[in-house]
């Protein structure tokens, strides 16, 4: 009995660290639109932007499309650097 409390107890509060295919379709998804934002790809900045503005009944402060491209390029390497993590996590 106390063997198996002892085993309970031990692994309390741990982790699995093994990666999650999950996790990496979410920051490749992640990436994708961060760079279609970034590279205004077609449009997706400005018509983003259309779109939040009609939303929020034009109201949108500072916003631009430029800010989107900001904020879709810090998307993007977000997106990396979480796509490279998960990916070396499950090859090891």
């Amino acid at each position: 009995m106390s063997v198996e409390i002892f085993l309970l107890a031990s692994n309390s509060g741990r982790v699995s660290s093994e990666g999650s295919v999950y996790a990496i379709a979410f920051f490749l998804l992640f990436a994708i639109l961060g760079a279609a934002l970034a590279f205004n790809i077609r449009g997706a900045a400005d018509w983003f932007f259309r779109i939040i503005s009609r939303v929020m009944g034009g109201f949108t402060g500072f916003g631009s499309p430029r800010m989107l491209r900001i904020a879709g390029g810090g998307a993007l390497f977000l997106g990396l650097i979480g796509l490279a993590t998960e990916t070396v996590v499950i090859i090891t």
